[in-house]
């Protein structure tokens, strides 16, 4: 089998300039429209529309599918070289359902899919909703995250301490970005008028999404390497 080596340092800060500079041109545009006295027009209305993070298909958008996509190939070259090993069949599994997970994420990211179940969830809980529950998706997914946390227990007991917390502490950033500061900013939102806050919100919510992936694109990357040597340590 052909191995090779990721300079996982270059690849990450290249991601983290790309992130760092959407972030300011997000900010940037968010400046200029809750300042502006009349509706943007012109160059100013695109530069808007390109670099808002709560806009749909621009270019922090795409970032975001591109980056959930290097996951979900990352937890599937893993499974690709465990496969041969005397791991257990649940972890080849899990290895292999986390890249189909992440695949799942980074379409949902492109189209939106979540926010198509919006009308779906509306009939089965309220249409009236309001608060931190007014995007009324969050809490099917609340439950769906519970339930894929307990299962996946046993996964994290038999990894090895470092990818372990790498995993919890990238979960973590995501998680709290994409439910927590999204039930954040439906008590914000107001439709048709969102304020300041409503963007900042939404700023970091979009940031610790991007975040938690990096980190996690960080620590896989770094267990690819290690499977990639002479020296392996294995999951059990």
């Amino acid at each position: 089998m052909v191995t090779f080596l990721i300079n996982i340092k270059r690849l990450i800060f290249i991601l983290c300039a790309i992130f760092i500079f959407l972030l300011f041109a997000n900010i940037l545009a968010n400046i200029l429209f809750v300042n502006a006295d009349k509706p943007l027009n012109g160059f100013i209305f695109y530069f808007y529309k390109t670099f808002d993070f709560d806009d749909e298909k621009n270019i922090p958008t795409y970032f975001s599918v591109i980056l959930l996509f290097l996951a979900s190939q990352t937890f599937f070259i893993i499974r690709q070289k465990l496969i041969h090993t005397t791991i257990s069949s649940y972890m080849k599994y899990y290895w292999l359902q986390m890249a189909f997970i992440f695949l799942l994420l980074s379409i949902d990211e492109l189209i939106r899919i979540h926010e198509r179940l919006e009308y779906i969830s509306i009939y089965f809980i309220s249409s009236e909703m309001t608060g931190f529950f007014k995007f009324v998706w969050v809490i099917p997914m609340i439950g769906l995250l519970c339930c894929f946390g307990l299962y996946s227990i046993k996964f994290l007991m038999n990894i090895h301490k470092s990818l372990r917390d790498g995993y919890i502490i990238s979960g973590f950033i995501y998680v709290f970005g994409a439910l927590g500061m999204e039930m954040l900013s439906a008590k914000l939102h107001i439709e048709g008028q969102e304020g300041f806050g409503y963007y900042v919100t939404m700023t970091i919510e979009e940031s610790l999404e991007m975040i938690g992936i990096i980190v996690l694109l960080y620590f896989n990357l770094g267990y690819i390497n290690e499977l990639s040597t002479e020296t392996v340590r294995q999951p059990k």
